[in-house]
């Protein structure tokens, strides 16, 4: 779930019709009685007349005509577009005291439009004289300005301040600045019940981001009890006002579903596909894991590489990772390597903890480019820093072991142990080993245990493998077949090709139990269906050696044999 609300310096977008009627003492033509306002309005309709008296009036000193005038050259309604005679105009509308003008050539300058030179601290200045006479936006100009340091030193107490003199004249750009703030502590101490308040107000007014920011904080109950219905309710207004965050959001909360919302995936697809077509590139991320894990469509890597090659171009880091796997594995394209590292190298270098753990692997085994130790420790270095698991499981290998680093027992420990801590169930193993053998850390065998323990209470039959491998190699502990053969059976059962595999070599060669060909093939037969490419080579090895009688034996179990389900359950 991400909350994307970015807001700059405001630009007002229209002139506000004025309860003041313009000045009208011999600038106006007795025949054509209409307000400044409304000879902007028709000017804006392309009424070239109603541009033209704007100019008389202009002309004779009317500084709200000057001001009119200004916006038509700008945007180009019922007069050529002309930058530099807007700024012209703005800056004799400012000159004059006008707010409206002051605002806007101070934003002319700050963007160096219309042949200034873009000069922060002279756009300051202008902000603040529009903001000193109350005007809306010239308060929030002056408040951003603050709040990012241009133009003016930093100073998020004065932008506190400037944000809510805006948003007391109802300005929705200033509240959701002020929920930003409140919820995430930007510069004061977090108030999310403040934040909500302040998003409410916004959405109230139909600001879309304000509604998005409001659905998430209902989601996530923050500020307010978690609600998902009010959520979603808060979604659909800003995706009915145009936010793509909020149909992203939609489309990602049906996607992996909440405790108190169902999963829902076509709902999803449509919201994530309005997202990408609105332009998010995470939309595109997301519709092309769909395709590639197969949620609640058939598996389609071709189709996958599409969506996520047209997330990658939009700035997606994530898409840009998948696509580097897809093309390392081979999937729906020839397995291309080298363009692999180089899509993962990229996204790593956005920041992606989970590409940065895999470029420490392709560094480490020199996959799709030679074999470089010293960068593949500065990668996982910098995956480990984000927490990944993996990373730091592999930083404590790399220790151990003095590859790429001098060979450090204490380093490999502790970055065992964070792994480990982090709750990934394979660090816990070998950290237990770790303990019991005393390596890097002073032998404690009841620490050890616990670890072990921990490890065997999991639900993980990758881990359970992990602990047949211990007691059939007496890693750390008395080697014992038949707890070996505990652990590999209850990862076998739960499908872990694996420990399946490792059952088949138990029963070939009598580790533990009596030498059965025929059920070490059905182990073997049942694994290479699981895809392990070892109980694949099995299999034809050993046939090779075996009645019929008793490879019709071993089939026959291995077609019985069915998987028990997954129980862990929730959303990825």
């Amino acid at each position: 779930m991400r909350l994307r609300l970015i807001v700059g310096p405001c630009l007002a977008l229209f002139m506000a019709a004025s309860p003041v009627m313009a000045q009208q003492a011999g600038t106006q033509p007795d025949e054509d009685k209409r307000t400044v306002a409304q000879l902007q309005d028709a000017a804006d309709k392309g009424d070239a007349a109603a541009a033209g008296l704007l100019q008389k009036d202009s002309d004779a000193g009317n500084a709200e005509a000057t001001e009119a005038l200004a916006r038509l050259y700008l945007d180009g309604h019922g007069v050529p577009k002309d930058e530099a005679r807007a700024v012209a105009l703005y800056a004799k509308g400012a000159q004059a005291g006008r707010a409206e003008s002051e605002n806007m050539y101070g934003f002319m300058v700050s963007q160096g439009r219309g042949g200034l030179k873009a000069d922060d601290a002279e756009a300051f200045k202008w902000y603040q004289k529009a903001a000193d006479q109350g005007h809306a936006y010239g308060e929030y100009n002056v408040a951003d300005s603050y709040r990012t340091g241009r133009g003016v030193a930093k100073d998020a107490a004065q932008a506190v301040i400037w944000f809510k003199k805006a948003a007391a004249q109802g300005d929705a750009d200033a509240e959701v600045m002020l929920g930003d703030i409140y919820s995430d502590g930007l510069g004061v101490a977090a108030e999310p019940s403040r934040a909500v308040g302040y998003y409410l107000l916004a959405a109230q007014q139909g600001d879309a981001r304000g509604a998005n920011a409001l659905g998430f904080m209902f989601q996530n109950g923050q500020g307010v009890t978690k609600d998902i219905p009010t959520a979603v309710k808060w979604y659909r207004q800003g995706a009915a006002g145009g936010s793509r965050d909020a149909m992203f959001n939609l489309g990602y909360l049906y996607l992996y579903g909440d405790d108190k919302w169902p999963q829902d995936y076509v709902a999803a697809r449509d919201w994530l596909q309005k997202a990408a077509d609105a332009g998010d590139p995470e939309g595109f991320y997301y519709l092309g894991l769909i395709n590639y894990e197969g949620d609640g469509v058939p598996v389609d890597f071709v189709k996958a590489r599409g969506l996520f090659e047209k997330g990658a171009a939009g700035g997606s880091v994530w898409a840009q990772y998948y696509l580097g796997v897809i093309y390392l594995h081979g999937d729906g394209v020839p397995k291309d390597e080298a363009k692999a590292f180089g899509l993962v190298q990229a996204s790593a270098a956005k920041g992606n903890a989970w590409a940065q753990a895999l470029l420490g692997y392709m560094y480490h085994h020199g996959v799709g480019t030679a074999v470089d130790d010293a960068k593949a420790v500065e990668a996982y270095k910098q995956a480990a820093a984000q927490d990944d698991e993996t990373a730091l499981e592999n930083l404590g290998d790399m220790y151990l072991n003095g590859d790429g680093v001098t060979e450090d027992d204490a380093a490999g420990f502790g970055w065992y142990k964070k792994a480990a801590e982090a709750g990934d169930h394979d660090a816990q193993v070998i950290l237990a080993t770790l303990y019991l053998g005393g390596k890097g850390t002073a032998a404690d065998p009841v620490e050890g245990m616990k670890w072990l323990n921990k490890v065997a209470e999991a639900d993980d039959p990758e881990a359970w493998g992990a602990l047949g491998d211990l007691y059939r190699d007496g890693n750390g502990v008395t080697a014992d077949y038949g707890m070996a053969k505990v652990y590999y059976l209850k990862a076998a059962d739960r499908g872990d090709a694996y420990s399946q595999y490792r059952l088949g070599e138990m029963y070939e060669n009598a580790m533990g139990v009596p030498q059965d060909y025929a059920a070490a093939l059905a182990w073997y037969l049942i694994a290479a269906k699981g895809d392990n490419d070892d109980a694949k080579a099995a299999v034809t090895r050993l046939r090779a050696t075996m009645s019929g009688g008793d490879i019709g034996k071993a089939q026959s179990r291995a077609e019985a044999f069915k998987p028990e389900p997954d129980t862990a359950g929730g959303a990825k």
